[in-house]
């Protein structure tokens, strides 16, 4: 897998909002879909259920990590953005 990790120091979330972003509900039932459809499409385009983590605390920041496959018999890789 290649980590992509991605960190803020911003107000954060609250985990109810976390949870309805890793929700997989339809476009009709959503408020907005931009990361919500960004997550879908890497979970299509990957084939893969657990490729982003989501870990957030009010008044902390919030913490991404995506997880994308290589291809077998590759090593790990990590990147880290600090968006401060």
């Amino acid at each position: 897998h290649v980590f992509i990790i991605i960190e803020d120091n911003g107000i954060g979330m609250e985990q109810s909002l976390v949870n309805e972003i890793m929700d997989d509900k339809t476009d009709k039932e959503l408020k907005s879909i931009g990361m919500r459809g960004t997550i879908r499409r890497l979970r299509i385009y990957y084939n893969c259920k657990d490729i982003i983590e989501v870990n957030s605390e009010m008044f902390e920041g919030t913490q991404i990590i995506l997880k994308l496959p290589l291809d077998k018999g590759g090593k790990d890789e990590t990147f880290k953005i600090n968006a401060n």
